[in-house]
């Protein structure tokens, strides 16, 4: 996914650059352009993660999955997405 306006992707992967205000931090791993409005689903969406079983933490506070449509992600934020995986 890219930004043809500004030649930036939307999600870049960059660990080491800092996290601007303007900037999720996905995984420690991406680092995805915010948008106002911008719901833990949509996140999740422009990433890819269709897992069924995932866990996700805004800033430290886990976010239900009834509540990912709903639950804005903040501008800076820290993103923990876990795909749980079952086994037997």
């Amino acid at each position: 996914m890219g930004d043809t306006e500004t030649g930036r992707a939307r999600f870049a992967h960059s660990p080491s650059l800092p996290i601007t205000p303007e900037m999720i931090r996905v995984n420690n791993q991406y680092d995805v352009e915010w948008q106002a409005g911008m719901t833990v689903q949509d996140l999740l969406d422009g990433l890819k993660f269709s897992f069924r079983m995932i866990v996700v933490k805004i800033n430290g506070q886990v976010v239900l999955r009834p509540d990912f449509a709903t639950t804005p992600v903040p501008e800076g934020a820290e993103v923990q997405a876990i795909h749980l995986i079952g086994g037997g």
